[in-house]
């Protein structure tokens, strides 16, 4: 199995290729994206003929102002209809992922109803990482305590509506109980990874369990 991520793998020019040649070699593959290029019935359709199994997906909003505002693009509806695409194959496991940053940390429980209207099963929240871009913003970093109260709140409230709910990317000295709903590459047993510029495989990182 091959999760292909990015940037966004699905704006290549050669990913029906990579699919095919994964194919091949009697592989499955996923996909971590923005699923804007799902929206496309027939993109998608060729993808899931070449074993798309899983997808990973990113959803910063439940309405256009907030999620566009993140993306600083035009993204929600094309980002909604690639969701829907997406939920219309039970062959493709799938699950939409929720970065909390101040500009949605109200807005979580919205999202939470919008998955359920979209007939979305899995539902993840992870803090935004403090890293590249964000170090040039850093008023999207909402603060620690309050945002673990909403993600806490959001994944009860997933549970509620029957949607299995996910959590990444916190301190697990101060999730408590929710430390149950943790998924990372470690949980998707996924062993190892290469970035574009690697030439090679390494095993995962495992730092952020790491105190400084």
């Amino acid at each position: 199995f091959v999760v292909l991520s990015g940037g966004e793998p699905t704006i290549r020019k050669d990913i029906i290729n990579i699919a095919k040649f994964i194919k091949r070699n009697k592989m499955k593959f996923g996909l971590i994206t923005n699923s804007r290029m799902l929206a496309y019935d027939s993109f998608l359709k060729n993808l899931v003929q070449n074993n798309l199994k899983y997808a990973y997906v990113s959803l910063l909003g439940s309405t256009k102002k907030i999620h566009n505002n993140m993306t600083n693009s035009d993204s929600f509806e094309q980002t909604i209809k690639g969701i829907k695409n997406i939920v219309r194959y039970k062959s493709i496991e799938h699950k939409i992922n929720v970065t909390l940053v101040s500009k949605n940390i109200n807005d979580l429980k919205n999202i939470v109803d919008l998955a359920k209207r979209m007939k979305v099963r899995k539902l993840k929240f992870s803090l935004v990482d403090c890293k590249g871009n964000v170090l040039k913003n850093q008023d999207i970093v909402p603060n620690l305590s309050p945002a673990i109260m909403k993600i806490k709140e959001a994944v009860d409230y997933a549970t509620k509506k029957n949607i299995q709910p996910y959590i990444s990317d916190l301190p697990l000295c101060l999730i408590g109980g929710h430390s149950k709903y943790i998924d990372n590459l470690e949980t998707n047993e996924i062993e190892v990874m290469s970035e574009v510029f690697e030439n090679r495989l390494y095993p995962v990182d495992h730092n952020d369990k790491i105190k400084p």
